[in-house]
């Protein structure tokens, strides 16, 4: 049996390219190939004859040619021992550049001028080699997780070519910014974009075998804007410790359910002070993907909120969100983050209030309480406060403890408050508040602040104004439980 191979190396000159023919011709010989001169071969370039001649190394032969750039038909006919051969093969003579972007947490390598996949693409940072992901024609994607000098090679059809730039990836835990993670794998997940985030955490929503997940990753700093974090390593150490009970409790309809946990305590630790390993492998909680959004996203709708029929659709959110505290009560725990941002929608709501009450009561589309990954034991400490729902002995837990579950009824209460209004009950608390975060004593008359009457002005029944003000009452006992909710909520809309 014959056996032929070519190869060629093209050198550009001008406007055209010189191009080296290597042939060379052997025998297949029990195990081995044997090297053999052919009784007679034919080369042509395009259909046209090209001059070739022997190395003086048996069945080697070289040709040169002269061609412009393009796809380039390449046929070798020979014949041994009366046996014809015919090998055919497409040369592309190309003139590409190679152009390096840097895009947040990767490279982004062009390859200009060619489509097709090169030959070979090398990818080194500071050395070290990087394996690039092909992402479109001529597109190639290399993620980053250290600065430095980037060079990258590129050859095709022997033509070779290399572009070197300094990547710059400071990594900085109080000017983070979450799409660094867009495109990167997570214990698993892939990310796919940002949700939102918040005082406290971001939210990523991200692919997996399973289907589509929301990744919750707390944040390492606090947020000027965002209230008052506790040392993330204990709050995430209880959360862990927890997480079996809360995946129980987020068995629940009308909490968002949660997959899993991950936390590496040591290298969570590594992170505060090199925080590549925030990038690599952030603390993380897995969660039920929610694709409608959060309900402070519908109280800025004009045409919802003006409606007739938007409040029964609040009245009815109340009553499903206690519902699931009932449950996170019973089991010991307080949420401690009941808020607008924190209640979600798991299937997109119709374009009408009235639509979306009518297909909430049929249960066609859930408001759902997220963030279980915010919950302590009654008694214990908050992970943080949001000002805008909180209460005053929610604010002094933070310091000695003793979170109560009648905080989150307060919570419910101004969460109700601001989607009847579009205003904030706190909202004159709120500069004693922040002050009080400082270390300033508690002073529980500024509770007289806030003012009821936005209530009465949006056509309330009197009925409804006493039970918020009871779920806003300035005494924790005086405040009902999250059964009375939802039978005071439950009763009004039957």
């Amino acid at each position: 049996m014959l056996i032929s191979r070519i190869g060629w190396t093209p050198r550009k000159v001008g406007n055209l390219y010189d191009v080296t023919i290597h042939i060379s011709f052997s025998e297949r010989f029990l195990f081995a190939e044997v090297p053999v001169d052919v009784d007679r071969f034919m080369v042509t370039w395009d259909g046209k004859l090209v001059s070739c001649l022997p190395t003086g190394s048996r069945g080697n032969y070289i040709c040169k040619l002269s061609s412009p750039k393009g796809i380039h038909k390449l046929v070798v006919t020979a014949s041994y021992r009366g046996i014809p051969v015919v090998k055919t093969e497409e040369v592309p003579l190309v003139d590409f550049d190679v152009s390096l972007v840097q895009e947040k947490n990767y490279l982004l390598i062009q390859v200009l001028g060619y489509s097709k996949e090169p030959d070979m693409i090398n990818v080194k940072v500071d050395g070290n080699p990087l394996v690039p992901s092909h992402i479109g024609p001529g597109e190639y994607r290399v993620d980053l997780t250290r600065g430095g000098v980037a060079e990258v090679e590129v050859c095709i059809s022997g033509i070779c070519k290399r572009s070197v730039m300094n990547v710059d990836l400071t990594l900085s835990l109080d000017r983070w910014d979450p799409e660094v993670w867009v495109g990167r794998d997570l214990y698993g997940y892939r990310v796919e974009g940002v949700l939102g985030e918040g005082g406290f955490s971001y939210v990523l929503k991200a692919s997996s075998p399973g289907g589509i997940v929301a990744l919750k990753v707390p944040k390492l700093v606090q947020s000027p804007s965002g209230g008052l974090t506790r040392n993330v390593i204990s709050v995430l150490d209880n959360l862990f410790k927890e997480q079996s009970a809360l995946l129980d409790l987020s068995d629940s309809p009308y909490l968002v359910k949660l997959v899993g946990v991950h936390l590496d305590r040591d290298t969570l630790r590594k992170a505060l002070i090199e925080p590549r390993y925030y990038l690599e492998y952030p603390p993380m909680i897995v969660m039920e993907y929610m694709a409608g959004g959060s309900v402070g996203k519908l109280v800025r709708d004009d045409a919802l909120f003006y409606s007739d029929s938007w409040k029964r659709v609040v009245f009815l959110i109340i009553s499903r969100i206690s519902s699931g505290l009932i449950k996170i009560h019973e089991k010991g725990y307080v949420h401690c983050d009941v808020k607008p941002t924190n209640v979600l929608l798991d299937r997109e709501p119709p374009p009408t209030a009235g639509e979306i009450y009518e297909r909430m009561r049929r249960r066609e589309v859930n408001p759902k309480l997220a963030d279980l990954g915010s919950a302590v034991k009654a008694g214990g400490i908050p992970p943080g406060i949001t000002l805008e729902y909180s209460s005053l002995e929610q604010l002094a837990s933070t310091r000695q403890g003793g979170i109560d579950p009648r905080d989150d009824i307060y919570s419910l209460g101004a969460m109700a408050y601001f989607l009847l209004t579009r205003r904030y009950l706190n909202d004159p608390m709120i500069p004693s508040m922040e002050r009080m975060l400082q270390g300033e004593k508690i002073d529980r008359s500024i509770y007289r602040l806030r003012d009821y009457a936005p209530l009465e002005t949006v056509g309330l029944d009197s009925a409804v104004v006493r039970f918020l003000k009871d779920m806003t009452a300035e005494q924790r006992s005086s405040r009902p439980t999250a059964l009375a909710v939802f039978n005071f909520f439950t009763s009004i809309l039957n």
